[in-house]
């Protein structure tokens, strides 16, 4: 005889996959890196969202939040495109993500890391910094090609060191200066 875990059965040493449908959720990362359930449902034919995202309704579970980021990817199974762009696999759930601008948002800056998420990390590389035609500015992502630095980041510990000379935008980091390449607009 077996026994279950959850929808595994194991019976002598071999792993029995239960053959449930995989269960679809949405999401939606603001311009912070916010995670929102994106309540979408189907009414008449037409997709309906959750018009409220604030910081009262973002998902602020720490582990929970850097699970969800740890996996998540570009979406390259062609569902839900163009609106949900990326994808975070969960066993048998599949969550697809859609982004104000991009899937990553780094929301601080310790020492020589960026972090996202909760507490994931990546180094600070300001030789590879990008800059939109808005003002965003943008950073090499652990998921697709270029990560947003959340404005506050940008507000609190670059603007200081960010200077526009006559051959563009400059960052200042240490005794070093990083020209700072124009991001071609996206979307």
């Amino acid at each position: 005889a077996g026994r279950w875990q959850g929808k595994r059965m194991m019976r002598r040493g071999v792993r029995w996959i239960s053959s449930a449908p995989t269960r679809e959720y949405f999401y939606f990362v603001d311009l912070h890196g916010r995670l929102y359930l994106d309540e979408c449902h189907e009414e008449s034919g037409t997709r309906t969202r959750r018009k409220v995202f604030n910081f009262a309704t973002s998902l602020k579970e720490p582990k929970f939040l850097d699970f969800f980021f740890r996996q998540l990817r570009v979406n390259d199974l062609g569902k839900y495109l163009p609106t949900y762009q990326y994808l975070s696999p969960c066993g048998r759930e599949m969550n697809f993500v859609r982004a104000a601008d991009t899937g990553v948002v780094f929301n601080r800056m310790e020492g020589e890391s960026l972090v996202y998420a909760h507490n994931l990390r990546m180094s600070f590389q300001p030789s590879k910094l990008k800059i939109s035609s808005e003002g965003r500015v943008y950073h090499p992502s652990p998921v697709g090609a270029d990560a947003l630095i959340a404005s506050n980041v940008v507000q609190q510990v670059l603007q200081h060191n960010i200077r526009i000379t006559d051959s563009g935008y400059v960052l200042v980091h240490g005794d070093k200066e990083f020209g700072i390449e124009e991001r071609e607009d996206v979307h």
